[in-house]
């Protein structure tokens, strides 16, 4: 298992918020989100905070009937944000690593992503 100091969270050059606790187990980080952003900063921190709230009402949906979860299609609506490969970790030092896709929001303030040149199969830097 890896851990890392406190992370910061990218969309662009976003500043999103901060992750707390990070650790990585099976190409998966892991950590505790905390928003430095909210809906009333812009249009580009709205749609990013609505993404965010959208998840983790999603991932709510998924825990409570994982026999009959969601569809998948739902997050459609939020393909800028998604496709776009956007999204980046960044430790204290400057050290960076790109998101695949988007990471994941938990209610609670998980929050998970994957990197790009994991063993998903995409080709980048590895954050450590």
């Amino acid at each position: 298992m890896i851990m890392a100091n406190q992370l910061y969270l990218f969309c662009g050059n976003i500043q999103v918020g901060k992750i707390h606790d990070s650790f990585c187990s099976d190409d998966t980080w892991y950590g505790r989100f905390e928003p430095s952003i909210k809906k009333e900063d812009g249009f580009q921190e709205s749609r990013i905070m609505g993404f965010i709230h959208f998840s983790q009402l999603w991932n709510e949906r998924v825990a409570t009937n994982p026999s009959d979860p969601p569809d998948a299609s739902e997050f459609d609506q939020f393909n800028d944000l998604i496709a776009t490969r956007l999204w980046s970790v960044a430790s204290h030092e400057g050290k960076c690593s790109r998101i695949v896709d988007a990471p994941v929001f938990v209610i609670g303030g998980e929050i998970l992503w994957r990197e790009v040149g994991s063993n998903s199969g995409a080709s980048g830097k590895h954050f450590h």
